[in-house]
Protein backbone atom coordinates (compact mmCIF):
# COMPACT_ATOMS: atom_id res chain seq x y z
CA UNK A 1 0.00 0.00 0.00
CA UNK A 2 2.80 2.41 0.90
CA UNK A 3 4.76 1.76 -2.31
CA UNK A 4 1.62 2.23 -4.45
CA UNK A 5 0.97 5.60 -2.82
CA UNK A 6 4.62 6.57 -3.25
CA UNK A 7 4.56 5.59 -6.92
CA UNK A 8 1.47 7.71 -7.52
CA UNK A 9 3.12 10.67 -5.84
CA UNK A 10 6.27 10.20 -7.93
CA UNK A 11 4.18 10.08 -11.11
CA UNK A 12 2.40 13.32 -10.12
CA UNK A 13 5.75 14.93 -9.30
CA UNK A 14 7.11 13.81 -12.67
CA UNK A 15 4.19 15.56 -14.40
CA UNK A 16 5.13 18.81 -12.65
CA UNK A 17 8.76 18.60 -13.78
CA UNK A 18 8.23 17.20 -17.29
CA UNK A 19 8.64 20.62 -19.04
CA UNK A 20 12.00 21.08 -17.32
CA UNK A 21 13.36 18.10 -19.24
CA UNK A 22 12.44 19.69 -22.58
CA UNK A 23 13.74 23.19 -21.88
CA UNK A 24 17.52 23.07 -21.68
CA UNK A 25 18.48 26.64 -20.77
CA UNK A 26 16.87 29.29 -18.62
CA UNK A 27 18.57 32.46 -19.77
CA UNK A 28 17.21 35.59 -21.43
CA UNK A 29 17.83 34.61 -25.06
CA UNK A 30 15.68 34.26 -28.15
CA UNK A 31 16.24 30.49 -28.17
CA UNK A 32 14.86 30.17 -24.64
CA UNK A 33 11.82 32.28 -25.55
CA UNK A 34 11.16 30.09 -28.57
CA UNK A 35 11.55 26.89 -26.52
CA UNK A 36 9.18 28.21 -23.86
CA UNK A 37 6.55 29.14 -26.43
CA UNK A 38 6.87 25.72 -28.10
CA UNK A 39 6.46 23.99 -24.74
CA UNK A 40 3.48 26.22 -23.92
CA UNK A 41 1.89 25.25 -27.25
CA UNK A 42 2.56 21.57 -26.50
CA UNK A 43 0.89 21.92 -23.10
CA UNK A 44 -2.12 23.63 -24.71
CA UNK A 45 -2.36 20.85 -27.32
CA UNK A 46 -2.33 18.31 -24.50
CA UNK A 47 -5.05 20.32 -22.75
CA UNK A 48 -7.16 20.33 -25.92
CA UNK A 49 -6.69 16.59 -26.45
CA UNK A 50 -7.25 15.45 -22.87
CA UNK A 51 -9.60 18.17 -21.64
CA UNK A 52 -7.70 18.46 -18.35
CA UNK A 53 -5.17 21.01 -17.14
CA UNK A 54 -1.75 19.55 -16.52
CA UNK A 55 0.68 20.60 -13.80
CA UNK A 56 3.27 21.07 -16.54
CA UNK A 57 1.34 24.11 -17.75
CA UNK A 58 1.82 25.71 -14.35
CA UNK A 59 5.55 24.94 -14.50
CA UNK A 60 5.93 26.55 -17.93
CA UNK A 61 3.95 29.64 -16.91
CA UNK A 62 6.03 30.04 -13.73
CA UNK A 63 9.26 29.80 -15.74
CA UNK A 64 7.97 32.43 -18.17
CA UNK A 65 6.98 34.64 -15.24
CA UNK A 66 10.40 34.20 -13.64
CA UNK A 67 12.27 35.07 -16.84
CA UNK A 68 10.11 38.01 -17.98
CA UNK A 69 9.02 39.76 -14.77
CA UNK A 70 11.31 40.71 -11.88
CA UNK A 71 9.82 39.36 -8.62
CA UNK A 72 10.23 42.60 -6.70
CA UNK A 73 8.35 44.67 -9.32
CA UNK A 74 5.61 42.38 -10.53
CA UNK A 75 2.81 44.18 -8.68
CA UNK A 76 4.05 47.77 -8.99
CA UNK A 77 2.50 49.75 -11.83
CA UNK A 78 5.12 51.59 -13.86
CA UNK A 79 8.09 50.17 -11.97
CA UNK A 80 11.49 50.31 -13.63
CA UNK A 81 12.31 46.93 -15.11
CA UNK A 82 15.77 45.71 -16.09
CA UNK A 83 16.41 45.42 -19.80
CA UNK A 84 16.77 41.63 -19.74
CA UNK A 85 13.18 41.26 -18.49
CA UNK A 86 11.86 43.69 -21.12
CA UNK A 87 13.81 41.86 -23.80
CA UNK A 88 12.40 38.50 -22.79
CA UNK A 89 8.85 39.86 -22.55
CA UNK A 90 9.08 41.36 -26.03
CA UNK A 91 10.66 38.19 -27.45
CA UNK A 92 7.83 36.13 -25.96
CA UNK A 93 5.35 38.56 -27.47
CA UNK A 94 7.09 38.24 -30.81
CA UNK A 95 6.69 34.47 -30.65
CA UNK A 96 2.94 34.78 -29.95
CA UNK A 97 2.46 34.54 -26.20
CA UNK A 98 -0.42 37.02 -26.28
CA UNK A 99 -2.79 34.67 -28.13
CA UNK A 100 -1.63 31.71 -26.04
CA UNK A 101 -2.41 33.57 -22.81
CA UNK A 102 -5.85 34.48 -24.15
CA UNK A 103 -6.47 30.80 -24.92
CA UNK A 104 -5.35 29.75 -21.44
CA UNK A 105 -7.59 32.34 -19.78
CA UNK A 106 -10.58 31.34 -21.94
CA UNK A 107 -10.16 27.63 -21.18
CA UNK A 108 -9.78 28.35 -17.46
CA UNK A 109 -12.88 30.53 -17.47
CA UNK A 110 -14.86 27.87 -19.34
CA UNK A 111 -13.81 25.21 -16.85
CA UNK A 112 -14.72 27.36 -13.85
CA UNK A 113 -18.00 28.47 -15.43
CA UNK A 114 -19.02 24.93 -16.36
CA UNK A 115 -18.66 23.64 -12.79
CA UNK A 116 -20.39 26.73 -11.41
CA UNK A 117 -23.37 26.32 -13.77
CA UNK A 118 -23.79 22.67 -12.85
CA UNK A 119 -23.68 23.57 -9.17
CA UNK A 120 -21.03 21.01 -8.31
CA UNK A 121 -18.15 22.36 -6.25
CA UNK A 122 -14.70 21.70 -7.65
CA UNK A 123 -12.44 19.41 -5.74
CA UNK A 124 -9.36 20.92 -4.13
CA UNK A 125 -6.86 19.44 -6.61
CA UNK A 126 -8.63 20.92 -9.67
CA UNK A 127 -9.01 24.27 -7.94
CA UNK A 128 -5.29 24.39 -7.08
CA UNK A 129 -4.36 23.53 -10.68
CA UNK A 130 -6.63 26.20 -12.18
CA UNK A 131 -5.58 28.91 -9.74
CA UNK A 132 -1.96 27.89 -10.23
CA UNK A 133 -2.46 28.49 -13.95
CA UNK A 134 -4.52 31.67 -13.64
CA UNK A 135 -2.23 33.60 -11.29
CA UNK A 136 0.97 33.50 -13.40
CA UNK A 137 -1.00 33.85 -16.66
CA UNK A 138 -2.72 36.99 -15.39
CA UNK A 139 0.52 38.45 -14.03
CA UNK A 140 2.28 37.90 -17.38
CA UNK A 141 -0.72 39.26 -19.29
CA UNK A 142 -0.96 42.35 -17.08
CA UNK A 143 2.75 43.08 -17.36
CA UNK A 144 2.70 42.62 -21.12
CA UNK A 145 -0.23 45.00 -21.54
CA UNK A 146 1.33 47.46 -19.08
CA UNK A 147 4.58 47.40 -21.02
CA UNK A 148 2.83 47.92 -24.32
CA UNK A 149 0.70 50.82 -23.10
CA UNK A 150 3.38 52.65 -21.10
CA UNK A 151 5.86 52.50 -23.96
CA UNK A 152 3.29 53.50 -26.55
CA UNK A 153 5.26 56.58 -27.55
CA UNK A 154 7.98 54.54 -29.19
CA UNK A 155 7.70 53.34 -32.74
CA UNK A 156 8.25 49.67 -31.89
CA UNK A 157 5.41 49.62 -29.39
CA UNK A 158 3.12 51.34 -31.89
CA UNK A 159 3.53 48.46 -34.30
CA UNK A 160 3.01 45.91 -31.51
CA UNK A 161 -0.20 47.66 -30.43
CA UNK A 162 -1.35 47.70 -34.03
CA UNK A 163 -0.73 43.95 -34.20
CA UNK A 164 -2.69 43.42 -30.98
CA UNK A 165 -5.55 45.49 -32.38
CA UNK A 166 -5.69 43.35 -35.51
CA UNK A 167 -5.51 40.21 -33.37
CA UNK A 168 -8.36 41.51 -31.19
CA UNK A 169 -10.47 42.29 -34.27
CA UNK A 170 -9.73 38.83 -35.66
CA UNK A 171 -10.68 37.13 -32.37
CA UNK A 172 -13.93 39.07 -32.13
CA UNK A 173 -15.10 37.86 -35.57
Amino acid sequence: MFSLDSNQRLIRLRNWFLPLLKIKSFDHTDETAENLINELKAQLTELTNSGEFSPGLITVLRIIQYLSIPPENQFILGAKIELKYDYMLLKLHGHGIYSLLITILEKSANTLLRTWQIGVPMNIHDRIIIYGILIPALIIFKTLLQKLTIDRKTKVCYFILLEIHFLWVFLSL
